[in-house]
This record gives structure tokens, sequence and C-alpha cells, in this order.
């Protein structure tokens, strides 16, 4: 009978101590599983409400805290604080593109700043360097590795040479040979066969002058950048000396043309900017070369 009673209370004892360390480990497994998006969105709340208050005491004001008074340079070493721990944690991935035709500043420097801001609303986490003497021309970005190609893709766009030749497969280029326009402008685009390829002329403007960039043709469709400049100069004007400069100077319209597959004397038009998405329809016209 005491045999009976001594085993039980070990068995007792036994289960008494299984359950903590059970919880303990749980605990454990839970703190290990759950630490990492736990950290992460901490630190985007963090960034979120340094940014916040960036721009709500703005450069020169100041906030009275239970902590102290904090001013803008505070809160821009928090908001890098959580920024590089988001890096850490593997939440952001830092990319740097060095401009290679683009000059900071410039016309050219706002005009891709103001399509990155069109883009990113959220672009806290990007800037421009090249303000300061001795400093290179670059964007420095920390975002999503997903978001990483649009970044890119925007980039480029505006820092590339002007060129309005292609080489293409001559089965390729075809269709979207001519002088291509409306009736009320027959003169939009002229697309003349060349050794190699296509080139892209665009008519003569007095006020405007063109740039085409980045030509390229994808799934059938010819894609190019179209940059309009009031000066020639303008994409080398900087903040100092930007006065007269245009609201349309130096913005890039995306252009894709595309054959109409029921009517081959006609180009389906579209123009992207950062204000529209514009679509046209063009016709091919008799031009003096033909």
């Amino acid at each position: 009978m005491n045999i009976q009673i001594h085993s039980k209370r070990k068995s007792g004892h036994k289960i008494a101590i299984a359950i903590p360390t059970l919880i303990l480990v749980v605990i454990t497994l839970a703190i290990t599983v759950f630490r990492k998006p736990l950290a992460i969105y901490c630190h985007k709340q963090g960034l979120n409400r340094a940014q916040q208050k960036i721009t709500e005491i703005g450069p020169i004001g100041k906030q009275e805290t239970l902590l102290g008074i904090r001013d803008q340079s505070y809160w821009i070493d928090q908001h890098d604080h959580h920024r590089d721990a988001l890096v850490r944690l593997g939440y952001f991935e830092k990319r740097i593109w060095n401009l290679h035709y683009i000059t900071v500043p410039s016309l050219q420097s706002r005009r891709l700043w103001e399509e990155l801001s069109a883009v990113f609303p959220d672009h806290s986490t990007a800037i421009m360097q090249g303000y300061e003497e001795g400093t290179a021309d670059t964007v420095i970005v920390w975002d999503r590795p997903e978001n990483l190609f649009k970044w890119d893709q925007t980039i480029s766009a505006h820092d590339s040479l002007s060129c309005n030749t292609l080489e293409a497969d001559d089965k390729v280029i075809q269709s979207i040979l001519g002088q291509w326009g409306t009736q009320e402008e027959p003169f939009t685009y002229r697309i003349a066969q060349t050794n190699t390829g296509i080139k892209i002329i665009t008519p003569p403007n007095e006020m405007w002058q063109i740039e085409l960039r980045n030509l390229c043709i994808h799934n059938g469709i010819l894609c190019f950048d179209q940059f309009f400049y009031t000066d020639p100069k303008d994409n080398l004007k900087t903040f100092a000396n930007s006065s007269g400069d245009h609201s349309y100077s130096g913005i890039r319209s995306r252009i894709e043309m595309q054959p109409d597959p029921l009517n081959p004397n006609a180009l389906h038009l579209k123009i992207t900017t950062i204000f529209s998405i514009e679509q046209y329809t063009l016709f091919k016209m008799e031009s003096e070369f033909d």
C-alpha cells in the first residue's frame, strides 16, 4: 500500500515538472518564429512615425515631449535607424544607381525625381545625391526587393542618351514602315528602314526640341521614350537657374506603337506620362519621301 502511494506521488511530480517545461518550449518556439515579423512590424511603424514627424515639424520647428525637445534632426536619425534595421532584417534592400548622363541639379534630375515621386508616392526611403560639391550624382533607394526593377526602369529611362535608330529584323519592321499621322497632323512620325533596322523621324518643330531614347520592339510593339525641350540647353539648367522652364519641358512620354491586326494602314498609339494615359490611332499617310 505504501509503495503504491509513493508511485503516484512520483508520477504527479513528473507531470508538475513537464507542464512548465512544455510551456517554456512553446514560448521559446513562438519567440523564434515571430521574432523577425514582430521586429519588422515595429521598425515599419517607427519608420512611418519618424517620417510623419519630419513632415510635421519641418526644418526649423521643434516639439516638446516628456523625454525633452525634439527637432527634425532627431526624427531624421530615427528614420534612418529604422530604415537600416529593415535592411538588416531583409525586409528592405539597398540599391545605388550612378547617374551617367544626368547632372544633379538640373532640369532632367528634377523631372526624374518628379516621376519617381509619382510612381512611388511613399518614397521617403530614397534620396538623390549630387547637390553638395564632391558628391557623386546618384539615386539611392531602400525598398522591397520586388520594387527595385520598377525603380531601375524609371531611372534608366531618364539616364540615357538620345537615339532614334534601332536594329531590328526585317520581318518585324515591315508593318510599321511609313509616315504615320492623322488628318489634323499628317506627319506625326516617319519610320524609315535602314541597313540594320529602322530610324524614327519626327517633324520639325519651332517650339520644341524632341529627343527619342530607349527604342525597342517587345512582343511586336514598338516602344520608346520621348522628351520635349523648349531650349536645347534646358537639361543643363540648375535649380538656381530654372526661370522660364516650361511645365512640360523634360517630361518623359512613354510611346507604344502596335500595328492594327485588321488594318495594315493603321497603328495604335499609346502615350503614357506621369499626368495621363492617352490612346490614338495613326494612319499611314502619303509623304514626300514615298
